[in-house]
């Protein structure tokens, strides 16, 4: 007689929820418009009713080989949606809430916001191309202080010249956070990329302190009579073609970016002017 042969029983993975396969269509649609493909759409759907798995155990339940599962499981962890977790040499992957879905609309605010960057560094050219006797300015307003700060990084990042030309007024309302910022951020940030600032500002004993910190600010600074200007708030920066104006209260500001050569001609004009009469 044969000998019976008795056939194992396959060990089998923990078993998945069958979500995955039933998620309604329109689910699918709104993760892949926020930015996820097909393979992380499936793998966090999948994971979405557990506690934890492991890329094995992902790559098992959702038909995709091992490699493929983590490279996108760690994918979705640099996203937030996942979080992993070293264990005895394994790293189990954990399911995040989905409302962590909203940080996806944040990144994509902030491709948004570069692309937008982008354009407007070239609006410019493109327009002089399409019609050279075009004499209308492009412009940005930033509004806000958080915005504010980011048009001095803008202004910073993206100049084409190394000597910017600064008119710098305040009867002692400064917002205390953009205060902070010029001096903490933007001025070292001028002088990391070299460039070279002529500033006019009030003649005044707060502002005279600053002077003998000029020659490390790369900065060469002189002063109005305070006596004789009028009282205002803000602050000019001249840099090649484009004008950068600053206005501010006791607690917001705003900036406002014009790019245009005419207009950029004139106001430099007005600053040499300044220069000429100011005093050392």
């Amino acid at each position: 007689l044969m000998p019976v042969q008795f056939k194992s029983k396959k060990a089998t993975n923990p078993v998945f929820s069958p979500f995955i396969k039933f998620a309604p269509k329109s689910m699918k649609i709104i993760l892949k418009k926020l930015g996820l493909n097909n393979t992380e759409i499936e793998i966090y759907l999948a994971l979405l009713p557990i506690e934890k798995a492991s890329a094995s155990v992902i790559a098992y339940q959702t038909n995709h080989d091992r490699s493929t599962a983590r490279y996108t499981c760690n994918k979705l962890v640099k996203r937030g949606l996942l979080k992993s977790e070293n264990k005895s040499g394994k790293t189990i992957y954990y399911p995040e809430s989905p409302f962590k879905l909203l940080f996806l609309l944040e990144e994509e605010k902030r491709k948004l916001e570069k692309k937008e960057e982008m354009i407007h560094q070239v609006i410019g050219e493109l327009s002089s191309i399409a019609d050279p006797s075009s004499i209308f300015p492009k412009f940005k307003c930033y509004e806000g202080m958080h915005e504010l700060k980011k048009s001095y990084d803008h202004l910073v990042k993206n100049s084409e010249t190394k000597q910017f030309k600064t008119v710098f007024f305040s009867d002692g309302i400064i917002p205390k956070e953009l205060e902070c910022y010029y001096k903490e951020v933007y001025i070292p940030k001028r002088v990391k990329e070299g460039i070279h600032s002529k500033h006019i500002t009030l003649d005044t004993v707060e502002n005279r302190k600053g002077k003998p910190l000029d020659e490390i600010m790369l900065r060469e600074t002189r002063f109005l009579d305070a006596e004789k200007m009028p009282k205002l708030n803000g602050a000019i920066h001249l840099a090649n073609e484009t004008l950068h104006y600053v206005g501010f209260s006791e607690k917001n500001g705003f900036a406002l970016v014009v790019k245009n050569a005419k207009i950029s001609h004139m106001f430099r004009s007005f600053f040499d002017i300044l220069w000429s009469i100011s005093q050392e």
